[in-house]
């Protein structure tokens, strides 16, 4: 057994159950396999595999978060024109998490398989729910499509966990965003610089700061919510990461983009913005406001 890290995605046909009781079990079963090999074919073609199939629900894996929540969002469109005999619609729940796991042979176990679970478990059918964890791991434009809904509480885990939903039925807005920031992001960031009143920090390729109320810290906030040590910027494989440690949360707005709360977890930076200790940006002085751009 050995350790690797992965996105893993449980989806599974929401309503299988009425679906049964309607149709029979043959037909039932019939339906629902079809649905089920439809997915696994969009698994594939987003460089991902299959690696059981447990009932009506789906267990993959991929290399990417990136590749797992596109994987779950062509998923969600394709199967929204699937009908089952009689008019009604299909529709699947979907739950993703990037993480590390532990391999044995072709199956995957760890935190992050549970996560991913409990996020397919709190989603409704045509939703996809995952992680602040993960949302941390997306690329800019995957990012301007996912929005907080709630904080939770996993057993065996004493953080709460952020659950974001990933939405994919795009409006006009949403496609513009994520086209200008995947324009943005084609190019990767040579420095971070953060700024806040006359403190100006500049962050290379190796450099690691942080930020906190602490007087040892790079760069000083005089916060009231803020803690000593509140966060971490650092470069990560080409990227510029901020890491809460925070006591209350990290809040990061980007430009023309909705407001990410991070608590115990970590996002890419990318383009410009604004950084909150403790509190939204809304409610942050500008004494308060860390803008980044990098």
């Amino acid at each position: 057994m050995q350790k690797s890290s992965c996105a893993i995605m449980f989806a599974d046909v929401s309503g299988s159950t009425q679906i049964y009781e309607r149709l029979g079990d043959e037909t039932a079963k019939h339906v629902i396999g079809r649905c089920l090999s439809h997915l696994a074919a969009i698994v594939e073609s987003h460089k991902g595999f299959v690696i059981k199939e447990i009932g009506d629900e789906i267990m993959c894996r991929f290399p990417t978060a990136d590749a797992a929540i596109s994987a779950a969002q062509v998923s969600q469109v394709d199967v929204q024109g699937m009908t089952v005999p009689g008019g009604s619609r299909m529709a699947i729940r979907a739950g993703v998490h990037f993480g590390d796991v532990i391999e044995d042979g072709s199956d995957i176990f760890g935190d992050a398989v549970n996560l991913a679970a409990r996020m397919a478990g709190l989603a409704k059918g045509g939703q996809i729910m995952t992680t602040g964890h993960t949302v941390g791991h997306l690329s800019p434009a995957l990012v301007s499509q996912t929005r907080q809904v709630d904080v939770t509480r996993v057993k065996g885990k004493q953080e709460e966990i952020a659950v974001h939903e990933v939405l994919w039925e795009q409006d006009d807005e949403v496609t513009r965003m994520a086209t200008q920031l995947l324009q943005r992001a084609q190019t990767q960031p040579e420095q971070l610089k953060l700024t806040l009143g006359s403190q100006e920090l500049l962050i290379g390729g190796e450099d690691g700061v942080t930020i906190g109320r602490g007087e040892d810290c790079d760069l000083v906030v005089d916060a009231g919510l803020a803690s000593r040590k509140h966060a971490r910027c650092e470069s990560r494989r080409g990227k510029f990461i901020i890491i809460d440690q925070s006591t209350n949360g990290t809040y990061v707005a980007p430009d023309n983009s909705a407001e990410v709360y991070l608590r115990r977890e970590e996002l890419v930076l990318q383009g410009t913005g604004v950084i909150g200790l403790g509190r939204a940006t809304a409610e942050c002085g500008p004494d308060e406001l860390v803008r980044y751009d990098c």
